[in-house]
């Protein structure tokens, strides 16, 4: 894991009795997947033309064959 902060860049401590992350600067506190969480979210890239396209795609064709089987189930 990051020693660091996602929020402020402060410097974190391992609390093993509460068995969280603790930011010396400001406070905030973090299980490990909360952490995860949050150091996925400040390092995600943003997405290229290609892949908006394919993930809109994606999104319709799922939307379209889930729309078929309630259809399916009604009949």
């Amino acid at each position: 894991m990051s020693p660091y902060c996602p929020d402020c860049g402060g410097r974190l401590n391992w609390d093993r009795k509460l068995k969280h992350y603790s930011c010396e600067s400001c406070g905030v506190t973090f299980n490990e997947a909360q952490l995860s969480d949050a150091m996925d979210k400040k390092f995600e890239r943003p997405l290229t033309d290609d892949e908006k396209t394919r993930k809109r795609h994606d999104d319709y064709l799922e939307w379209w064959l889930s729309d078929k089987d309630k259809k399916k189930k009604q009949a």
